[in-house]
């Protein structure tokens, strides 16, 4: 199986945190975001790679 997802033409999440001033809040919420999606695909048995 694959899983495609759309292209971020902005970038990385690694180059958008380096341009992107984030309140403590935003940042908490970006990570829950990633974990609740990440937990999502483990709980499907999904493997994933390039995190």
């Amino acid at each position: 199986y694959y899983l495609l997802m759309e292209y971020a033409e902005s970038g990385t999440l690694r180059q958008y945190l380096k341009i992107t001033i984030l309140s403590w809040e935003k940042k908490v919420e970006l990570a829950m975001q990633i974990v609740e999606g990440m937990s999502y695909l483990h709980s499907r048995m999904i493997t994933h790679r390039d995190l």
